[in-house]
């Protein structure tokens, strides 16, 4: 992965690196936001806290399910040792 100003020879390593997930049609954005973070933690989806002490999970499925045109909106919260970035159509995390 290269810095933001397209630099490839510096590199950041996995743990200090964002991490892109896909939001498909079929996917409640908060349910991909457990997974992810079971996922890149290696923890189950059932050992993290509930979503629902950082942000409304129903009202970010239903923000993200509305059909806004993609890069209209993104929404970014604390959880789970990551900075979550939702947008219509990808979960972006990275390490605090």
């Amino acid at each position: 992965m290269s810095d933001t100003n397209g630099d490839s020879d510096e590199q950041c390593s996995s743990a200090e690196a964002e991490h892109g997930y896909p939001i498909r049609e079929s996917d409640l954005a908060s349910e991909v936001v457990y997974t992810a973070i079971a996922e890149l933690t290696g923890r189950s989806p059932m050992e993290l806290a509930p979503l629902a002490s950082v942000i409304d999970p129903d009202a970010l499925d239903a923000i993200v399910a509305s059909g806004t045109p993609a890069g209209s909106f993104h929404v970014s919260f604390e959880y789970s040792g990551h900075w979550v970035t939702v947008t219509t159509d990808e979960i972006v995390l990275e390490p605090l």
